[in-house]
């Protein structure tokens, strides 16, 4: 009972990894619980933490972090108390966070390239290795995670098919190539080989990273991941254009790619198409998919129903005879 917040945690965090957490939800976790010995103190007694320093920490959290964070920062605390309790570093009672409320995350509209704008998005490139990353977010809807990890091993031109290893999930998933993304994969395959003359090996990655090679010069190297893979979307975004990208990256061009596959899916009447897209999103719910897209299942039926055609039919129909209801019976 006597425990520190700074060896709790330590022992927490390897307990997750053991665990077999995903690395983002560790990350998280790590982020969260730095800023609570941040603010309360590392030395500080788990059983001497209550309601009030936690109010004050989450409050003092709240000046530079949007909601969304706050409310990460309380899942994270809400699990580490838990373990907590059940390792008996706490009374089994006792809750810090009893009657916290989340906060309230405000809706709003994300950035989106348009479908008519996906060709010349591409071709303000900075180069080939930008333009073929900036395609799997548009084509395949891969997050930067599941880019960055692509291996030519993975790539099957001639079956049609990428393998890909889903982060979240640790699943693995041979995706079908769309003739848009085959023509974008043979583009940077002939410009790659012109870079590096020697053939492309398996375990290569579709899309390394650069290192300096002297005189002012970089290089890509094909044996090395990309570290820091939004920049690529960021840059790409601010030659096309775009002023503020701050907070775009792979996401913008998933979920710019998403929209437009759903809405032509549903143009083409086809049945199931938020399904469809849900599935090559990786998403675990519908309802998650809704969210990504901007949009929700019952307007979209509403729509599907009612745009173009008569609300009331029975009273606009040539023929139809309507008789008002004070002389009806």
């Amino acid at each position: 009972m006597n425990q520190i917040l700074e060896n709790a945690v330590t022992e927490y965090m390897h307990w997750r990894q053991a665990q077999g957490f995903a690395k983002a939800t560790v990350k998280n976790d790590g982020t969260s619980l730095r800023y609570l010995m941040s603010a309360l103190g590392a030395r500080r007694l788990l059983s001497d933490i209550d309601h009030n320093d936690m109010t004050r920490a989450l409050y003092m959290a709240q000046d530079k972090r949007a909601p969304q964070t706050i409310n990460m920062f309380h899942a994270s605390y809400s699990g580490f108390f838990r373990w907590c309790r059940m390792n008996k570093y706490m009374q089994s009672d006792h809750d810090p966070l009893l009657g916290m409320r989340y906060r309230k995350v405000a809706k709003k509209e994300r950035h989106r390239l348009s479908v008519t704008e996906f060709p010349a998005f591409l071709d303000a490139a900075p180069d080939a290795r930008h333009r073929i990353f900036s395609a799997f977010g548009l084509y395949l809807f891969l997050r930067a995670s599941e880019a960055v990890n692509l291996r030519w091993r993975d790539v099957k031109l001639d079956e049609g098919t990428i393998g890909v290893t889903i982060q979240k999930t640790n699943d693995f998933d041979t995706m079908p190539i769309s003739a848009e993304l085959d023509r974008e994969i043979r583009r940077w395959k002939q410009a790659k080989q012109d870079l590096l003359p020697e053939p492309i090996h398996p375990d290569w990655f579709v899309v390394p990273s650069m290192r300096f090679g002297g005189h002012r010069s970089w290089r890509m190297d094909p044996a090395s991941r990309i570290s820091r893979p939004h920049d690529l979307v960021k840059r790409h975004l601010t030659a096309y254009g775009w002023g503020d990208v701050y907070w775009e990256g792979m996401h913008c061009l998933r979920r710019s790619g998403a929209r437009a596959w759903f809405d032509e899916l549903v143009n083409q009447g086809t049945d199931g198409a938020l399904r469809l897209v849900q599935t090559q999103l990786h998403h675990a719910s519908i309802t998650m998919t809704e969210r990504y897209l901007g949009l929700t299942a019952d307007r979209i039926k509403r729509d599907r129903t009612l745009k173009g055609v008569d609300m009331f039919p029975s009273i606009t129909a040539p023929d139809a005879k309507v008789i008002p209801i004070h002389r009806a019976g």
